[in-house]
Formats: C-alpha cells, sequence, structure tokens
C-alpha cells in the first residue's frame, strides 16, 4: 500500500487538530491495526506488512477473536492520556505522537509512539520521555539488526537516513554536488540513494513537471535541473498541504491514495474525496477486501480441487467395476461348464479345458481354477461372481451417474470461483460445506450474496443471469415457462434467462444474441472464439430431484454460434 513521505506530511496536519483530546478506548481492529478514541475521530495505527498507514476514520470496531500483546501495551500507558503534539520525523515515513497524563504512569508523566508505515518493514513503537523503548510492535533482536535493535529498554533510534538532506527543501547545491560525486548515476538512482522523501511515485511526478529523464545521468538532463526540481518540489508540496485528495484506481495494479492530483497520471480513473485519510481509509478497505477474495478463493480452489480428486476416482473405480459387471454371463458360463464336465477334469492345474455347447455349435474353453479347491468350490465361486455381477450391473448405473453429474458440477463451481464476488464465494463456500468438503468454520461477516442478476437489453427486453449454482437454481424457479433460457452447450456455465412477458414469438434477434454471448460468457469457454449456446423455452428446462444446484435437463432446443461476453456489473438482485 502506497504511504509515502508526501502522504505522511499530510497526514500529520491532518491529526494535529486533534491534539488536546484524551484517548478513550484502544482495540485491535484488524490483524496488526490498532485503533485509539479520540474525542472526534479514531486513529488506526497499522503496522501490517501490506496496509501499513495511519489515518482517520469514524465507526470501527473491535475484531472479535483477535489479540496482540502490544495493543495491550498501548491499552495500559495510553489509555486516558492526552493527545499533546504529531510531528513528522524530518521528511521521513515516520510520525510522532506525544502523549501526557497518562493513566498507567500517573499525572504529568508522557510517552512517545513512533509509527513507521515503512512497507513491508513497518512497525510501531512505544518510547519513554528519555527515549528507552517501553515495547515495540514488531520486535528486532540484535541478530536481525547491528544498528536497530527495538526490544523493551533499548534506546529507540529513528530509521536510518535522518542525516540525508529533505527533499522538500533547498537543495540545488547539494544535487549538484551529489551529482558531481557520482557522475555516472541516473537521476533516480541519485536521488533515492541520497535524499530523505525520495519515493518512487513523488520522483515519477517531479520527473513529468520538470521535464526530467530519471533514468538519464544528471549530465544528460536540461540546464539549471537542478533549479527546476527544486522549484516543482515547493509547488508540489504546496498542492499537497491542502484540498482535496485523490483516490486513483489504475487499470493495472492497486488502488492508492494521494494527497494531490498527479500529472504523471493524468490518463488513470481517479476520485476526489475530502480528506486524505478518508481515501487512505477506503484504499485499506478494497485492498484488505480483495486480500480475503483471494483467501476465500485459494481455500475453495483447494477443497473444489480435492473433491474433484475424490469424485473422479470413485467414478473411475465404479466405471471398471461396471466394465467387470459386463463380463457376468461369462461367470455363469464358467461355473456351469466346471458343474458339467466334473467327470471330465484332470485335477491340479491352474486351468482346466472343458467343452462348452450352445446354439452355434460346441467350443473348448479355458477355465482359470484354483487346484486348492474341489472343482464344486470353483464352480460355486463363479457363480458368486455372477450374482454379484448382476447386483452391481443393477446398482453402479444410477451411482456413476450422480458421480457424472457432481463432477459436472464441481467443475462448474471451480469456474464460479474465479470470477464470483465475495457475497458469491460465500454462498458457493456455504454449497460446498453442505456436501461435505469443507469443515465448519465459525460465522463471519460478508456481504449477502445476490438472488441472482438482472439487466436491460437491447430495445427494453429484460435479461436474467446467474453465476452460482444457488443463483441458477432460484433464477429458474421465478422465470415463466414461455421465456427463454439459454446455457452453454456441452459444458458447465451460468443460466440466461429473457423475460418474454408471454412473447417468446416476439423476441427479436438483438436480445437473444446478448444473452447467448452472455451465457458463452459465464461458462468455462469464454476464452474461445466462438462458442456453441443452446436455447429453448423455460417450459422445456427441469431439474431433476436430488441432483446438485443449478443442474438441469432440457429438450427442444436450438443452437447459437455466437462469440462471449462476459457480463460486467452493475447488476442489481431480484429476489
Amino acid at each position: 500500500m502506497l504511504f509515502d513521505s508526501l502522504i505522511t506530511n499530510r497526514i500529520a496536519r491532518e491529526l494535529a487538530p486533534l491534539c488536546g483530546g484524551r484517548v478513550g478506548r484502544v482495540f485491535l481492529a484488524a490483524e496488526a491495526t490498532a485503533v485509539l478514541e479520540l474525542p472526534r475521530a479514531q486513529l488506526v495505527i497499522s503496522w501490517h506488512p501490506e496496509y501499513a498507514r495511519v489515518h482517520l476514520v469514524e465507526g470501527m470496531m473491535p475484531a472479535p477473536g483477535l489479540t496482540a500483546a502490544f495493543v495491550d501495551v498501548l491499552r495500559r500507558y495510553l489509555r486516558g492520556a492526552r493527545l499533546s503534539a504529531v510531528e513528522q520525523l524530518g521528511f521521513d515515513r515516520v510520525l510522532q505522537l506525544e502523549f501526557l497524563n497518562a493513566e498507567g504512569l500517573g499525572p504529568e508523566a508522557s510517552c512517545i509512539l513512533m509509527v513507521e508505515p515503512i512497507g513491508r518493514w513497518a512497525n510501531a513503537v512505544l518510547c519513554d520521555p528519555q527515549g528507552l523503548i517501553r515495547d515495540a510492535a514488531h520486535r528486532v533482536p540484535l541478530g536481525v539488526n547491528r544498528y536497530r535493535q527495538l526490544l523493551p529498554g533499548e534506546r529507540y533510534y529513528p530509521p536510518p537516513g535522518q542525516d540525508q538532506p529533505r527533499l522538500d527543501s533547498e537543495i540545488s547545491n547539494e544535487l549538484r554536488h551529489a551529482a558531481a560525486a557520482s557522475p555516472e548515476e541516473t537521476l533516480r538512482r541519485l536521488l533515492m540513494g541520497g535524499f530523505q522523501g525520495a519515493s518512487p511515485m513523488l520522483l515519477r511526478e517531479l520527473a513529468a513537471r520538470a521535464g526530467l529523464d530519471l533514468d538519464a545521468t544528471p549530465a544528460e538532463q536540461p540546464s539549471k535541473w537542478a533549479e527546476a526540481l527544486v522549484e516543482i518540489m515547493r509547488q508540489i508540496r504546496a498542492e499537497a498541504i491542502e484540498g482535496a485528495a485523490w483516490l486513483y484506481r489504475p487499470a493495472r495494479g492497486k488502488a492508492f491514495a494521494y494527497p494531490m492530483r498527479l500529472v504523471s497520471r493524468s490518463t488513470e480513473m481517479v476520485q476526489s474525496l475530502p480528506t486524505l485519510s478518508e481515501a487512505v481509509g477506503q484504499v485499506a478497505a478494497e485492498l484488505s477486501s480483495d486480500q480475503l477474495l483471494r483467501q476465500q478463493q485459494e481455500r475453495l480452489r483447494a477443497a473444489v480441487r480435492q473433491a474433484l480428486d475424490q469424485v473422479t476416482h470413485r467414478r473411475e473405480s465404479r466405471e471398471q467395476a461396471l466394465q467387470r459387471a459386463a463380463e457376468a454371463e461369462k461367470w455363469r458360463e464358467f461355473g456351469e461348464a466346471l458343474l458339467g464336465n466334473l467327470w471330465r477334469l484332470d485335477w491340479g492345474a491352474p486351468e482346466v479345458e472343458v467343452p462348452v455347447f450352445s446354439e452355434a455349435g460346441e467350443r473348448l474353453v479355458r477355465i482359470p481354477v484354483n487346484p486348492s479347491y474341489s472343482p464344486q468350490d470353483n464352480a460355486r465361486l463363479y457363480f458368486q461372481r455372477y450374482k454379484k455381477a448382476q447386483r452391481a450391473a443393477k446398482r453402479i448405473p444410477p451411482l456413476l451417474e450422480a458421480d457424472r453429474r457432481l463432477e459436472a458440477y464441481l467443475e462448474e463451481v471451480a469456474d464460479e470461483t474465479e470470477r464470483a464476488d465475495q457475497g458469491e464465494l460465500g454462498e458457493l463456500e456455504a454449497e460446498i460445506r453442505r456436501l461435505g468438503y469443507l469443515r465448519q468454520r465459525k460465522a463471519r461477516s460478508v456481504p449477502p450474496a445476490l438472488s441472482f442478476h438482472r439487466m436491460t437489453g437491447p430495445e427494453g427486453w429484460p435479461l436474467w443471469y446467474g453465476r452460482t449454482g444457488l443463483q441458477n437454481n432460484r433464477l429458474l424457479r421465478q422465470a415463466h415457462p414461455d421465456d427463454v433460457w439459454l446455457h452453454v452447450r456441452e459444458g458447465p456455465g451460468g443460466h440466461v434467462v429473457i423475460r418474454t412477458g408471454g412473447r417468446p414469438e416476439a423476441l427479436p434477434e438483438a436480445p437473444l444474441l446478448l444473452a447467448a454471448r452472455m451465457a458463452a460468457g459465464l461458462s468455462r469457454q469464454r476464452a474461445n472464439q466462438r462458442v456453441e449456446v443452446a436455447y429453448t423455452r423455460v417450459r422445456y428446462v427441469r431439474k431433476p430431484r436430488g441432483t446438485p444446484p443449478g443442474f438441469v435437463l432440457y429438450d427442444h432446443d436450438q443452437t447459437l454460434a455466437v462469440e462471449p461476453l462476459v457480463p460486467g456489473g452493475g447488476a442489481e438482485a431480484e429476489g
């Protein structure tokens, strides 16, 4: 998550008006994310390696079941304390929060919370006024970092680079000295390695506005490049101090918040928000929701893969058993031949050769036998095998058909998992759990799944579609017999229904083609150039009792070959 020095500077300014307020509750709101309640807002401090940040929010609640020893330390020292000062350390990604009169320390006692939202090295360190560490969110021993030990009782040292020139100050001379000392270095490496606050995002913006090439050496830059860089940085700093904040959602990559409108990202989708805290909070919520979605998808993928392996193995075993059952008549024939030729048998060999009579005439048959058993016992074993094969021939086909249906359903769930939103994933997870392929979990709050999706097609014809088995079931139950139903031919996929208002004969070609393309896009064949889609009236679609969600049989169907189109967002719930 992007949180550079310019963002840190703006956040410090947004926190400053809260000085003087006393800390109420201190709690853990998410993994590695603490909340300090102040009179007018909640202060979020996160040392999460992916979502490290500091900002203000409203309405956050403690996360049930989560604990963190560092939050207990914060609660002990900061509850009842007054926030007295907020300061950015130099032009670095470090915020220094000073608290006075902490309940756990007594009158006039103070402590300092150093927050370092530095990506995967993010941390939060609570110190006393002398700079000795009381505790750290991530304790760092000597064996991990010789320069900075972050352990209780050790002295706190800020991250390296505090002696470097600040990028937001008058640094023309320092820039030229650095360029002279390292003439072969690119401007990017020169700034990143020697100046405080030089984040990749900020450098790209500086270069775009000043007309500089970050991947060229200083000697290859325009004349007076150092003065131009300082002047542009002054303008950027002024823009970032006040005004709106901006939330960027690039076509590729993750969303991010920034305290100013970026010239270097002028073609990307942006959203203006009143405060940077609001923008940072929204980005964090979206990114954590995306991570939860990915985790849920992976859990479902693993469960479905395991279930598919089990069902496929069981189906293959039953197919083999059915093949063996097809030899039932041979076992009966062997048994009868042994009993009918007892007087001819020369016992003691692993097989015997006896004549068998049929309408086609006499033929010799070789019969494997167990020499340890009598001819009568060998015949009895063949009759037992014959009866067992007969029973299997009656019992296995319906079981085999159920396996094939379940296998097709699980393949469809695997496909649905890749394109489902969080609510639909929760629904799919419930389906898989009901089948016994996932263990019960504690209830977790997830967005409710849509009953199914709907949209308005060409010429105003309503279109419904489902992306999960349960959505497909609901859609089919609410469809009218004269509505038109579409589904990809020969494969799993979502159902699409065109509401005809009882006039299927009046359905134009345009909505039918769009619905067919959607049905193709909701299938595993959506990457193909052309996909065959079956369509028929809903009255000819039936769901056999006991079949998995979304499984149907249909007839009176016709076929369209179309280019797939994956339905987009904006669908509403229909219930």
